[in-house]
């Protein structure tokens, strides 16, 4: 049942897989228990498949149950865990739950720290999750921090300056260095190069239509203004 719910997951048939994955769940907790690993794999697919079909109450009680079981098999310092808990995090912060998004981020960068160290991918990618909500809720200085962690990781893990994930998060630093006024002139640059990668590399996802890019473009000239002033 499992293998059917996922062939329906693959074409985007989420009704069907929902209700395969039920089906499956079912079966699985009258011959594993409670405390298995594939019946938290199934409830993770579970709450994917809620997530992606717009019932996050459903996806959050699913992510919530899968969390707990690898939390009672894992212990709590385990990557396992902290995958978990980023599933939980993602379904609070599209709710809206900014506090507990940001506690669940925060629990599950602990967990993953402690299980594969603190230069891991997956450690990026929640302190990146972690940046962004501190953006959003005021607290740029923290946000910068997380950003630039992020970036140096990136790089002890071998990506280059042309790879999309460092230009992202370049620009991230940039954005609010160019909002604190804070070495123009760096900040300058790293628009250009961001400009010079997204425009050449990845025309496509450069559209003017996006109010992200036309905001992008505002602080390049605004950028370039206020540098210009500074040397003058």
């Amino acid at each position: 049942l499992s293998n059917i719910a996922t062939v329906h997951a693959e074409q985007s048939e989420w009704r069907y897989a929902i209700s395969r994955y039920n089906e499956a769940l079912e079966i699985q907790m009258e011959q594993f228990g409670e405390d298995d690993q594939e019946v938290a794999n199934t409830l993770t697919n579970l709450g994917t498949m809620n997530f992606r079909f717009g019932n996050l109450p459903l996806a959050l009680k699913s992510y919530k149950q899968a969390w707990r079981m690898r939390q009672n098999i894992f212990g709590s310092a385990h990557i396992h865990v902290s995958d978990a808990l980023l599933n939980v995090a993602l379904v609070h912060e599209h709710m809206g739950n900014i506090a507990r998004a940001e506690s669940c981020y925060a629990n599950a960068l602990r967990a993953a720290k402690n299980s594969v160290g603190d230069q891991h991918l997956k450690v990026a990618l929640l302190k990146n999750s972690l940046a962004n909500i501190c953006l959003h809720t005021g607290k740029e200085e923290l946000a910068l921090k997380f950003f630039s962690d992020v970036w140096t990781i990136y790089k002890i893990n071998g990506l280059d300056d042309e790879h999309d994930l460092v230009k992202i998060v370049s620009r991230n630093i940039a954005d609010i260095r160019f909002k604190n006024q804070d070495d123009l002139a760096g900040v300058l640059t790293a628009f250009y190069d961001v400009l010079r990668f997204f425009s050449q590399m990845r025309a496509s996802a450069f559209s003017l239509d996006d109010p992200g890019v036309d905001t992008f473009l505002k602080n390049v000239g605004q950028a370039n203004a206020n540098f210009t002033m500074a040397v003058c």
